[in-house]
């Protein structure tokens, strides 16, 4: 008989809360920026730096969270990262300029980063293909609940009181996780594997994931994918609040709509992996992505800057990413079960380091439109759509 401990739906909603760790991290943050740059003296395009100095810090940490959960087991790594992020929200929450706050963001990153990475980990010591998608899908979903909710909380907040209020949140959220994880979790590696941070056996793993197709491919998609959706939340306060003139409170919910998009196509996805396989999903996720991205690139050139055609073709967007992430994280990982964890950093190494880049480029233009992340957004559904059907297709066929 399965203990509850173990069974798929506790496990899914533990290691989707666990995952919340970045959407509360950012969707907390984001309504605050303008707050934070008064506050702060500084000015809004300046302390949202800190959004890819978040994600820099996440491609840090995504070295070597994987590696050393392998080693070591799934829940130590876990209490650690944990708490590193509880340290840095307080120490963000006291920050005295923007340089020390865009530090204590890339530290944070570095935590998050393992909430995402041991939680696709744990999942792929548990569970195989399609009921690894599905798993993940849920993990997602559930994940994306605090991206409805933290929004929401932090467009009302930033409205009425000081900006460190959202570090605090965050704190008291990682708080909440420790208990979770403290008495809810059981370690779920059955063996350690004790060569997995020499540095032989390390370079030797990597060297295999690396110069796998499957893996490089679905990489490529999860990173074109996310890619776009970190330009939307760079860019978003300076579009939406300094130009459009939208509220702290409503962008907050726009924000909202978003996530529940994302929720309602990755519960959607785990109720139909299992009929119809990972590959279509993908694929068909490509094609909403690409039409996401051509609305909102067609509307900023064509001169319609409106909020109804920024969010609307932002949620067409985010549901095509919700059909790929889960999937192309399941296929990616499926051909290494004995090294979860270090495949899984990597992935999400590449995945972070893409998204900064896009995001600091964004950051160099004003933004007082929509046509940078417009432009964007239509180039990463066209290359995932290049990528699938030039590169996964044929794949599928050998």
């Amino acid at each position: 008989m399965t203990s509850p401990a173990r069974s798929v739906l506790f496990m899914t909603a533990i290691l989707g809360i666990l995952s919340m760790l970045g959407p509360v991290g950012v969707d907390m943050f984001v309504a605050f920026i303008p707050k934070i740059a008064d506050g702060l003296q500084s000015d809004p395009n300046t302390v949202a730096q800190s959004v890819p100095a978040f994600m820099l810090g996440s491609a840090v940490g995504l070295l070597f969270h994987g590696a050393l959960s392998d080693r070591f087991g799934r829940k130590p790594i876990i209490m650690g990262i944990l708490g590193l992020y509880t340290v840095s929200a307080f120490a963000a929450a006291n920050a005295n300029s923007v340089e020390v706050l865009i530090l204590w963001r890339f530290v944070q990153g570095i935590a998050t980063s393992g909430g995402r990475v041991l939680a696709n980990s744990v999942a792929r010591d548990l569970y195989e293909r399609e009921q690894l998608a599905r798993t993940m899908s849920g993990i997602m979903g559930v994940s994306a609940i605090g991206a409805i909710i933290f929004p929401t909380v932090g467009g009302q907040l930033a409205q009425f009181v000081p900006w460190p209020v959202s570090f605090m949140v965050m704190a008291g959220f990682s708080l909440l996780v420790v208990l979770i994880f403290v008495f809810g979790f059981r370690e779920t590696i059955a063996q350690r594997d004790a060569h997995a941070l020499d540095p032989a056996s390390l370079w030797t793993n990597t060297v295999e994931i690396c110069r796998n197709r499957t893996f490089i491919l679905q990489t490529a998609m999860t990173s074109l994918s996310l890619s776009g959706f970190v330009a939307y939340l760079s860019t978003s306060p300076t579009i939406l609040i300094g130009s459009f003139g939208v509220s702290e409170g409503n962008f907050g919910l726009l924000f909202s709509v978003l996530s529940a998009s994302f929720a309602a196509a990755t519960f959607t996805c785990g109720r139909v992996v299992n009929r119809f396989g990972l590959p279509p999903l993908i694929g068909l996720g490509a094609v909403v992505s690409l039409i996401g991205g051509a609305m909102m690139a067609g509307f900023a050139l064509n001169g319609v800057d409106t909020v109804a055609a920024v969010v609307g073709s932002m949620a067409v967007y985010i549901v095509g990413m919700a059909l790929i992430l889960p999937q192309a994280q399941a296929a990616g990982l499926q051909p290494f079960p004995a090294t979860a964890g270090l495949a899984s950093s990597i992935m999400g190494f590449a995945n972070a380091v893409f998204a900064s880049a896009i995001s600091i480029t964004l950051n160099t233009f004003p933004n007082t439109d929509a046509v940078p992340v417009g432009v964007a957004l239509a180039a990463s559904g066209t290359l995932c759509s290049v990528v699938f059907f030039l590169g996964i297709v044929p794949n599928l066929r050998k």
